[in-house]
């Protein structure tokens, strides 16, 4: 493949190049912003191209194991790179969950020749039911990068500060989603002049709000060198 890709418009802060509109040249090497002489087999010139690094989603679900019949590992990262996405992190909500050395382990090995870099958030619970813990330095070992329940909200602060002292003697993150489910546990949008008119239950700012306050004071409790 040689490819000359016309005007294109470079979004990069670390890039001398940032904000400026070039051309590029790409091959079996990379890309090369200066070229002459070579073979251009396709040119491709259009308004409105713009040149970025990879994006990363934090919170990506691609269905394996257990839904399948919606996505796997394979087809969700062909879209994430057709997005412009080079990095995901699965969450562990899958049937079954990611609460376990031998999931971990299965989801490393397939993931050894997708296109995207994998990353695992391994279940903090078991389960995600936020009633027991899961064995953390087992998981760690096993290749999981970071923890949580994914899009369930750690709400038992016992467990999360448990949790956090655990992750003292790793490099790991923990991600927690703030929803209070006490307060709105049927929330479907934000509150607010829409959901008042479409009739849909709606979810106050205040329930993130001390989510995020109730994390906060349990991080400052538990100490320590910790990412959250």
């Amino acid at each position: 493949m040689n490819l000359l890709i016309k005007k294109v418009r470079v979004v990069d802060e670390l890039s001398p190049l940032n904000g400026k509109e070039v051309d590029f040249f790409v091959d079996e090497k990379g890309i090369l912003q200066e070229f002459s002489g070579q073979k251009i087999s396709s040119v491709i010139d259009q308004n409105g191209l713009i040149a970025m690094s990879g994006l990363c989603d934090l919170a990506v679900n691609f269905g394996e194991p257990g839904f399948e019949h919606k996505e796997t590992l394979d087809s969700g990262a062909k879209a994430a790179m057709a997005g412009g996405f080079t990095a995901v992190m699965q969450v562990p909500n899958n049937q079954p969950c990611i609460d376990s050395k031998e999931a971990v382990s299965y989801l490393q090995k397939r993931s050894e020749k997708l296109p995207v870099e994998f990353y695992i958030q391994a279940a903090i619970s078991k389960k995600t039911e936020c009633k027991s813990l899961t064995e953390v330095l087992d998981l760690v070992e096993a290749g999981a990068s970071a923890f949580g329940d994914g899009y369930s909200n750690i709400w038992h602060s016992g467990l999360l500060l448990k949790a956090l002292q655990y992750l003292q003697h790793t490099d790991k993150v923990l991600f927690n989603t703030p929803y209070d489910r006490n307060l709105t546990p049927y929330g479907l949008v934000h509150e607010g002049k829409v959901s008042t008119k479409n009739g849909l239950s709606g979810i106050p700012s205040i329930v993130e709000n001390l989510a995020i306050a109730r994390d906060l004071e349990i991080l400052k409790y538990a100490g320590g060198n910790l990412h959250f």
